[in-house]
């Protein structure tokens, strides 16, 4: 794991979050029949009416391959975090990589200093990424 991955993770949860209330828009559009009284009457334009289901359907679809892949991806760095063993560095990450404080922030919670609390997770992190490298 890098920590250009794990910097990801509060992004990746952000767009979960978004990604999510715009299927829940499309879905509360759908059941109230909004776009299709407004843009098109299937009654006297069924086949506007019907491009535009078609279109809410790929924009449905797009969605969800996209809330799937970010869920699979934050998955990904969720175990990798769960199989830390050392739980001092455990939590460092947490609190910076899920919980997005900042050095001087986790350095309070933790007790220490923000420049040991940063050496100690990137000498973690490079270690982590050399011994993933090595065949």
């Amino acid at each position: 794991m890098t920590k250009e991955l794990l910097e990801q993770y509060r992004w990746l949860a952000m767009e979960i979050a978004n990604e999510q209330a715009r299927l829940e828009a499309l879905e509360q559009g759908d059941r109230e029949g909004l776009v299709h009284d407004i843009l098109a009457d299937p009654e006297t334009d069924p086949e506007n009416a019907r491009a535009i289901r078609e279109s809410r359907e790929s924009i449905r679809q797009i969605t969800v391959a996209g809330i799937h892949q970010a869920e699979a991806q934050c998955a990904e760095i969720e175990a990798w975090i769960t199989g830390i063993s050392d739980r001092r560095i455990q939590r460092y990450v947490i609190l910076r990589y899920v919980d997005g404080l900042n050095w001087k922030e986790i350095a309070a919670k933790v007790g220490g200093t923000p420049d040991a609390v940063k050496k100690a997770l990137y000498r973690f992190l490079q270690a982590q990424e050399a011994s993933e490298a090595r065949p």
